[in-house]
């Protein structure tokens, strides 16, 4: 979709508002579906490149709204939110951080989701925005505090976006931060390794093997830490470089 000026899409943003007024509703759910389709449309089209401010903050002022449709019991509207947070991540990539911690908290939250659909889309959603937004030193702390949950899904999940966070970004900064991050990251893994679900510990050890390669002395120091067997569950699926 192609927007000509600012008052252009300030209307195409705004003019949907109406529709998320209270409760959802038989009547409104479709006209939801399609307002989150149709700000999809504008994110692909020039709005994301020529008025990338504007889209910003209105995007930002229909957050409401948007988390609405993430949160309707309809997979359709569910599912389709959940895209637009990736498009969001895509198409204004840094521009989005003002977004992003709003949009990967709720997404986290759907992936202990007992519909697989729903959890699909907020796990792919939450790896898009940790792929296609700087790296913040927060969002292993959000990490960490997932792998306390109880859904072994939600864990299973919560390692796969820590391989996608570790095999996207260095973790730099300041130093303070960085030993705070690494030592978040490697209870992580620590907790994943040990896990009572083998879904959560098979894709567990993938990940200490590429912490291992970024943070070599980090990943050491885990090691030593862990019970024999699992110690040897992990050394025997070394990868060879």
């Amino acid at each position: 979709m192609q927007i000509c000026d600012s008052k252009t899409l300030t209307r195409e943003i705004t003019q949907w508002s109406k529709h998320f007024e209270g409760k959802e509703t038989d009547d409104n759910w479709s006209l939801r579906e399609k307002a989150i389709h149709h700000y999809r449309n504008i994110l692909w089209g020039n709005g994301s490149v020529d008025h990338t401010e504007q889209l910003v903050a209105l995007l930002k002022g229909a957050m409401d709204d948007i988390l609405k449709a993430l949160h309707s019991l309809r997979t359709t509207l569910s599912t389709a939110a959940f895209d637009l947070t990736s498009d969001i991540a895509i198409r204004l990539g840094p521009n989005a951080l003002p977004l992003s911690t709003v949009l990967l908290e709720n997404s986290l939250k759907f992936c202990a989701q007992s519909k697989k659909i729903t959890a699909q889309a907020a796990y792919n959603a939450s790896c898009t925005i940790i792929k296609y937004l700087p790296f913040q030193h927060r969002t292993i702390k959000q990490l960490a505090a997932c792998m306390a949950e109880k859904s072994p899904s939600l864990r299973q999940y919560t390692i796969g976006i820590a391989t996608t966070l570790l095999a996207t970004h260095r973790i730099s900064g300041n130093e303070r931060l960085v030993k705070e991050s690494l030592g978040q990251l490697s209870q992580i893994i620590r907790k994943g390794l040990t896990d009572s679900s083998p879904a959560v510990r098979t894709p567990s050890r993938e990940l200490y093997w590429l912490f291992w390669r970024r943070h070599q002395q980090e990943a050491d120091r885990l090691m030593v830490t862990l019970d024999p067997t699992t110690r040897t569950t992990v050394m025997r699926e070394q990868p060879k470089y």
